[in-house]
Protein backbone atom coordinates (compact mmCIF):
# COMPACT_ATOMS: atom_id res chain seq x y z
CA UNK A 1 0.00 0.00 0.00
CA UNK A 2 1.28 3.50 -0.62
CA UNK A 3 1.85 6.05 2.06
CA UNK A 4 -1.31 7.90 1.38
CA UNK A 5 -3.48 5.31 1.72
CA UNK A 6 -6.06 5.49 4.54
CA UNK A 7 -5.12 2.01 5.73
CA UNK A 8 -1.26 2.87 6.14
CA UNK A 9 -2.56 5.69 8.58
CA UNK A 10 -2.09 5.10 12.15
CA UNK A 11 -5.40 5.55 14.60
CA UNK A 12 -5.49 7.71 17.30
CA UNK A 13 -7.11 7.02 20.49
CA UNK A 14 -9.73 10.19 21.44
CA UNK A 15 -10.58 8.42 24.67
CA UNK A 16 -9.50 10.33 27.81
CA UNK A 17 -6.75 8.75 29.80
CA UNK A 18 -7.54 7.16 33.25
CA UNK A 19 -4.57 8.33 34.46
CA UNK A 20 -5.50 12.10 34.03
CA UNK A 21 -7.53 14.19 36.47
CA UNK A 22 -10.32 15.95 35.77
CA UNK A 23 -9.87 19.77 36.44
CA UNK A 24 -11.43 20.90 39.73
CA UNK A 25 -14.72 22.43 39.73
CA UNK A 26 -14.86 25.39 42.19
CA UNK A 27 -17.82 26.61 43.77
CA UNK A 28 -18.06 29.56 46.71
CA UNK A 29 -20.28 29.31 49.83
CA UNK A 30 -21.09 32.32 51.74
CA UNK A 31 -23.48 32.73 54.84
CA UNK A 32 -24.75 35.99 56.41
CA UNK A 33 -25.85 34.85 59.73
CA UNK A 34 -27.79 37.95 60.90
CA UNK A 35 -29.84 40.68 58.73
CA UNK A 36 -27.99 43.37 61.00
CA UNK A 37 -24.58 41.80 59.84
CA UNK A 38 -22.33 44.76 58.36
CA UNK A 39 -22.20 45.47 55.02
CA UNK A 40 -18.44 43.29 55.09
CA UNK A 41 -20.20 40.11 56.14
CA UNK A 42 -22.66 40.52 53.41
CA UNK A 43 -22.88 37.05 51.04
CA UNK A 44 -21.84 40.02 48.08
CA UNK A 45 -18.48 40.69 50.59
CA UNK A 46 -17.58 37.35 50.67
CA UNK A 47 -18.39 36.27 47.14
CA UNK A 48 -16.21 39.14 46.26
CA UNK A 49 -13.42 38.10 48.60
CA UNK A 50 -13.09 34.47 47.29
CA UNK A 51 -13.71 35.34 43.94
CA UNK A 52 -10.15 37.54 44.12
CA UNK A 53 -8.86 34.53 45.49
CA UNK A 54 -10.02 32.29 42.82
CA UNK A 55 -8.96 34.79 40.06
CA UNK A 56 -5.50 34.52 41.88
CA UNK A 57 -4.94 31.17 41.65
CA UNK A 58 -6.23 30.99 38.14
CA UNK A 59 -9.33 28.67 39.30
CA UNK A 60 -12.86 29.58 37.82
CA UNK A 61 -16.18 29.25 39.63
CA UNK A 62 -18.67 26.91 38.92
CA UNK A 63 -21.28 28.46 41.41
CA UNK A 64 -21.96 30.24 44.15
CA UNK A 65 -24.20 29.28 46.88
CA UNK A 66 -25.20 31.61 49.62
CA UNK A 67 -27.53 31.66 52.63
CA UNK A 68 -28.67 35.41 53.29
CA UNK A 69 -29.41 35.63 56.94
CA UNK A 70 -29.37 31.48 58.00
CA UNK A 71 -28.74 29.80 61.18
CA UNK A 72 -25.22 28.28 61.26
CA UNK A 73 -26.73 25.77 64.02
CA UNK A 74 -27.36 23.17 61.75
CA UNK A 75 -26.68 21.63 58.13
CA UNK A 76 -30.64 22.57 57.73
CA UNK A 77 -30.10 25.48 55.19
CA UNK A 78 -30.98 25.92 51.63
CA UNK A 79 -27.70 26.86 49.74
CA UNK A 80 -25.63 24.71 52.00
CA UNK A 81 -27.75 21.17 51.57
CA UNK A 82 -27.68 22.23 47.56
CA UNK A 83 -23.98 22.46 47.97
CA UNK A 84 -23.69 19.18 49.82
CA UNK A 85 -25.90 17.74 47.36
CA UNK A 86 -23.29 18.53 44.02
CA UNK A 87 -20.05 17.77 46.58
CA UNK A 88 -21.72 14.16 47.26
CA UNK A 89 -22.24 13.85 43.35
CA UNK A 90 -19.13 14.37 42.74
CA UNK A 91 -19.54 17.75 40.83
CA UNK A 92 -17.76 20.29 43.17
CA UNK A 93 -14.39 19.27 44.03
CA UNK A 94 -13.01 22.83 45.43
CA UNK A 95 -14.39 24.67 47.66
CA UNK A 96 -13.82 28.62 48.76
CA UNK A 97 -15.14 30.25 52.07
CA UNK A 98 -13.74 33.50 53.15
CA UNK A 99 -13.98 32.73 56.47
CA UNK A 100 -14.24 28.84 58.18
CA UNK A 101 -17.34 29.52 60.71
CA UNK A 102 -19.33 30.86 57.35
CA UNK A 103 -19.98 26.72 57.14
CA UNK A 104 -20.42 26.78 61.06
CA UNK A 105 -19.84 28.37 64.01
CA UNK A 106 -20.74 24.50 66.04
CA UNK A 107 -17.51 22.58 66.20
CA UNK A 108 -19.79 19.41 65.58
CA UNK A 109 -21.74 20.76 62.70
CA UNK A 110 -18.34 21.84 60.96
CA UNK A 111 -16.64 18.15 61.44
CA UNK A 112 -19.42 16.91 59.86
CA UNK A 113 -19.09 18.90 56.65
CA UNK A 114 -15.21 18.08 57.08
CA UNK A 115 -15.75 14.55 57.40
CA UNK A 116 -17.94 15.20 53.87
CA UNK A 117 -15.18 17.32 52.15
CA UNK A 118 -12.41 14.72 52.84
CA UNK A 119 -14.63 11.78 52.19
CA UNK A 120 -15.24 12.95 48.46
CA UNK A 121 -11.96 14.33 47.97
CA UNK A 122 -12.97 17.92 47.85
CA UNK A 123 -10.36 20.62 48.75
CA UNK A 124 -11.30 23.50 50.99
CA UNK A 125 -9.87 26.98 50.74
CA UNK A 126 -10.25 29.04 53.49
CA UNK A 127 -9.29 32.40 52.30
CA UNK A 128 -8.59 34.39 55.90
CA UNK A 129 -6.90 31.19 56.90
CA UNK A 130 -4.70 29.38 53.86
CA UNK A 131 -3.29 26.81 56.68
CA UNK A 132 -6.47 25.49 58.07
CA UNK A 133 -6.65 21.85 58.81
CA UNK A 134 -2.79 22.15 58.88
CA UNK A 135 -3.48 24.50 62.22
CA UNK A 136 -3.87 23.23 65.17
CA UNK A 137 -7.32 24.94 65.15
CA UNK A 138 -7.91 23.58 61.73
CA UNK A 139 -7.18 20.18 62.67
CA UNK A 140 -9.42 20.30 66.09
CA UNK A 141 -12.43 21.63 63.42
CA UNK A 142 -11.59 18.57 61.05
CA UNK A 143 -11.53 15.68 63.18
Amino acid sequence: MSKNHPADRRRVDLAPSTSHKPPAVTAIYARKSRPSESAFGSCQAQEAICRDTADAFGWEIKEVFADDGGSSETLDRPELSRLLEQIELGIIRRLIVDRADRLSRRLAVTAQIMALLDHNQVELVVVTDPNFGQSAGGRLASN
